[in-house]
């Protein structure tokens, strides 16, 4: 085995209870005897976690931005300087002044510690939304204050990756960015396609999860060259608490099929409801559960 390697990995939530993928990634390089530190915007749901949330002790791993709320998740604009910002739910505003103020020590260490990214976080055109709404400066201040000792930075999902770029220039470290699904569709949509411009250019190798998603990618800008296509594997041994049973269907037993996932559009449960309709339409006999939270109920077909 090779030399353990110090591990940086960036979240937008830890944990989160469907990530199953990103965690059994923490746990698996644990268990090789690798170092694995975790940063992430905000605090998930620790009253529903995977036991190895508390087995391995991973919040204990984790560092948390604590910025406020309108920093983040929100990423509310704390411009103009004489007005104020709503955060959904609050019962008043916050006068912008005083977030300025309030940022005003961040801004100071990030300034001794580590000038020309104070700088970049601050400059809407190469910091964006995170600029306005001083999110990039708390992440720079909380990052900047932790010891330069990674040999691998890895960021799950494009807007994390976006978010913690900086880091790479930071700890002098490779930085690799994993796109998963909404991050390569929904957001090109909403934000335009060149929003990961600056990303692409830093991240020093990107990774999909499918040759669909490689496409998609290709086409949003990312060089060729720094693509890899690093399928979501499951341990079929049980390891997983998945073990593989060849499977054989009794004779005149219809077959059985189904869906986990969130009931949202970009799942693309409609086009399994259209499949199914025309091979019932042909004479085909099948049962089929859908099953998950979100905007549709239960079906069969």
């Amino acid at each position: 085995m090779n030399a353990p390697l110090r591990c940086a990995l960036f979240l937008g939530r830890f944990p989160v209870l469907s990530e199953t993928f990103i965690l059994r990634q923490i746990t698996g390089l644990l268990d090789l005897g690798h170092t694995v530190d975790l940063y992430a915007d905000k605090r998930g749901d620790t009253d529903r976690m995977h036991p190895e949330v508390t087995s391995y002790r991973l919040l204990e791993r984790t560092t948390f931005m604590d910025m406020p709320e309108a920093s983040a998740p929100w990423e509310l604009s704390a411009w103009p300087l004489a007005g104020e910002t709503w955060v959904p739910g609050s019962s008043e505003a916050i006068p912008n002044w005083r977030r300025l103020a309030d940022a005003l020590p961040a801004l100071r260490r990030c300034l001794e510690r580590a000038p020309a990214l104070a700088e970049e976080a601050l400059d809407p055109v190469r910091a964006g939304h995170a600029a306005h709404s001083l999110s990039a400066l708390y992440r720079l201040d909380r990052l900047s204050g932790r010891p330069a000792a990674y040999d691998v930075l890895h960021a799950h999902f494009g807007p994390v990756g976006e978010a913690f770029r900086f880091a790479r220039a930071l700890w002098r470290a490779p930085l690799v960015v994993s796109f998963h699904g909404y991050d390569f569709t929904t957001l090109p949509r909403q934000q335009g396609p060149g929003l990961y411009a600056r990303l692409f250019a830093a991240a020093d190798l990107v990774t999909v999860n499918s040759r669909f998603t490689r496409g998609r990618l290709a086409q949003l800008g990312c060089p060729e060259a720094k693509l890899r296509l690093l399928p979501v594997g499951l341990a079929l041994d049980g390891a997983d608490g998945f073990s593989f049973t060849p499977r054989v269907r009794p004779a005149g037993q219809r077959p059985r099929l189904i869906t986990v996932a969130r009931l949202v559009p970009i799942k693309g449960h409609e086009f399994v409801l259209q499949a199914l309709a025309r091979l019932r339409a042909a004479g085909r006999d099948l049962h089929y559960d859908l099953v998950g939270d979100g905007q549709i109920g239960r079906a069969h077909v």
